[in-house]
């Protein structure tokens, strides 16, 4: 078996994503953090954050970099914080990550607090009655978004709006006889 092996140092902190896109244009727009949610070091959800503005421009010059480079759509940042204050890129997605999709839908909805998570073994059938009062309804001003469901892999990803986020989201994850990791 060929193959490279990249090994670092631990550092106990926290992983963020910042989410950008660069138009047609080459204007480099700013979007959304997110603090990533990871079991394991595998990616489950994100939480959007309002990070610090010095944060955002501390990595601006690579978002930048993108944009001069001739690259045109979404793209992420990951970013690590130690528990030490320090800041580190860790890699950039140039794609749409998990978390874009999360985000357009809070944008959409015109949400900036929300919670996204993945839910694993989601294996039982069930009917949309058995969820339809934590589905988001704009009366209500709370609730949840269906934003990827892989029935046959017992996989699916929401987005959760309003002050109880959390617990909606399990509660989802238990109706349709699944877990949040």
């Amino acid at each position: 078996l060929d193959c490279e092996l990249l090994a670092q140092r631990y550092h106990p902190g926290t992983d963020y994503s910042l989410q950008f896109e660069v138009l047609h244009s080459g204007e480099c727009v700013p979007l959304f953090a997110t603090e990533q949610l990871t079991d394991g070091g595998i990616h489950e959800g994100n939480i959007s954050v309002a990070l610090d503005p010095r944060i955002w421009k501390l990595f601006e010059p690579f978002a930048r970099f993108m944009a001069l480079a001739g690259y045109r759509g979404p793209f992420g940042l990951d970013i690590f914080q130690t528990n030490c204050g320090r800041w580190f890129l860790l890699e950039c997605n140039a794609r749409t990550t998990a978390a874009m999709y999360f985000g357009a839908v809070a944008r959409r909805l015109g949400f900036t607090v929300w919670m996204g998570r993945n839910i694993h073994d989601c294996t039982r059938e069930f009917r949309i009655d058995d969820v339809a009062d934590l589905l988001y309804q704009p009366e209500r001003d709370r609730g949840l978004v269906i934003t990827n469901w892989a029935f046959p892999h017992g996989k699916c990803a929401v987005v959760a709006f309003g002050p109880d986020q959390e617990e909606q989201i399990r509660t989802f994850a238990e109706r349709v006889g699944g877990h949040v990791p």
